[in-house]
């Protein structure tokens, strides 16, 4: 240890991770003779003993903050989740689509501010999980019921709010788009959520 530039424990401690002892006796020269045989003795034999009652132990389990993997397009930069309900199509039909963007536009919004997520693409939805997951202050479903998404008191085609967030239940995208007076029962009530 002579060429250690310091003394202070501490620092040793930091610079040698191993356990390192000091002898005061003197190190053994080993000899040239062999050893001497070794006898092993026999132990004694012992009566097998039971052995006690088992006790049962916890295995932990291990809680993983999974975040779900959701299929939608957008980036939400307006924190406003629309869901629609289309089994045939990722997200929407291209008819749907631009039906969609035309309100948005006349919003002054586009695709980037919202999140589009099509519900018959994405299992086991709730509104706690989407919550937690978009962060929206806007809700707009297209052609789902509420309820399944164990949301409570929403009545179509009325904003009402359910834990503080603004929600808008209507039709689907492709029944508005038959039906004027549909539009323009949607129409008034979309232009004061968003």
């Amino acid at each position: 240890m002579n060429n250690l530039q310091t003394q202070h424990p501490i620092a040793l401690s930091l610079l040698i991770n191993e356990d390192i002892y000091q002898l005061n006796t003197p190190i053994l020269a080993i000899a040239d003779d062999p050893l001497p045989a070794l006898t092993v003795e026999k132990p004694a034999e012992v009566a097998p003993s039971i052995p006690p009652k088992a006790q049962p132990t916890a295995i932990p389990t291990l809680t993983q903050n999974i975040k779900p993997n959701y299929k939608y397009i957008g980036d939400n930069n307006k924190s406003v989740l629309i869901l629609v309900n289309e089994t045939d199509f990722d997200i929407l039909n291209n008819a749907d689509m631009l039906a969609l963007n035309k309100l948005l536009a006349a919003r002054k919004l586009e695709q980037k501010d919202v999140a589009i997520l099509n519900i018959q693409k994405n299992t086991h939805l709730n509104f706690t999980q989407l919550k937690e997951f978009f962060g929206f202050n806007k809700l707009l479903l297209f052609g789902i019921n509420p309820k399944n998404l164990e949301i409570t008191g929403i009545v179509a085609n009325q904003i009402c709010n359910f834990e503080g967030v603004p929600i808008l239940g209507t039709w689907h995208l492709k029944l508005m788009q038959l039906d004027e007076k549909k539009k323009l029962t949607f129409w008034a009530e979309f232009k004061k959520l968003i």
